[in-house]
């Protein structure tokens, strides 16, 4: 556990908490306890910002803050300077530009067909596309192996559910409500589980995309 103890550090309502962990795979499994634990002991009001750290670095996507309740932000802000430099993320980063624009795209196609059809609309559904297509071409050129393999499946799959929301022959419900309802309800979807694990298997492959594959192999 790394808890930053400078002055600047003491003297704000905000702490750092970085955790080692073995693998990401873990991450959920430790804030669970640290959060109970913060929870128990802290006074109300009191803001903790919690972030992995994996061979001696910090996970930056992966930052929550805690303060009545977990939430992530993706992003260590002003406390990038007390820890080392963080793990740099290419294909996490492709991934998430590619289920960004996936999410524009839906969003988009559930507009009533009036409103798809103005002009700016229009645009929007193009650029997302163009958005998604550039973003799998980042991936396309990773190493191939088992983790860049089962991206490469999602986003397909991502992709090939917009062509049915595009063609009215959706029978899962619109993308971009799924992931609307993991965020604003904290609902668990098909939708969320899966791109919470290959979310993983990304951050996992930037980190060591050697040893990634056989972390994959593990959880088969």
């Amino acid at each position: 556990m790394h808890m930053p103890t400078s002055d600047r550090y003491q003297l704000v309502p905000e702490r750092l908490i970085g955790l080692d962990v073995p693998s990401l795979v873990t991450w959920g499994n430790a804030l669970e306890e640290i959060v109970v634990a913060l929870q128990a002991a802290v006074l109300p009001g009191e803001k903790f910002v919690l972030v992995p750290i994996r061979n001696g670095r910090p996970v930056e996507p992966l930052t929550m803050s805690l303060v009545a309740s977990l939430l992530p932000v993706g992003a260590l802000g002003h406390w990038a300077t007390d820890l080392p430099q963080p793990h740099d993320v290419p294909l996490t980063e492709a991934l998430d530009a590619a289920v960004a624009s996936v999410q524009v795209a839906s969003g988009v196609l559930a507009l009533a067909e009036q409103q798809r059809a103005h002009d700016t609309v229009v645009q929007v559904l193009e650029d997302a596309k163009q958005g998604l297509a550039r973003s799998k071409g980042v991936i396309r050129q990773a190493p191939t192996d088992a983790v860049t393999e089962q991206i490469a499946l999602f986003l397909d799959a991502l992709e090939e559910e917009l062509t049915n929301e595009e063609s009215g022959n959706s029978t899962g419900g619109d993308i971009a409500t799924q992931m609307l309802r993991t965020v604003t309800a904290g609902e668990q979807t098909e939708l969320s589980i899966a791109l919470g694990a290959v979310r993983l298997m990304a951050l996992e492959w930037d980190i060591d995309a050697h040893a990634a594959p056989q972390l994959f192999e593990l959880g088969e």
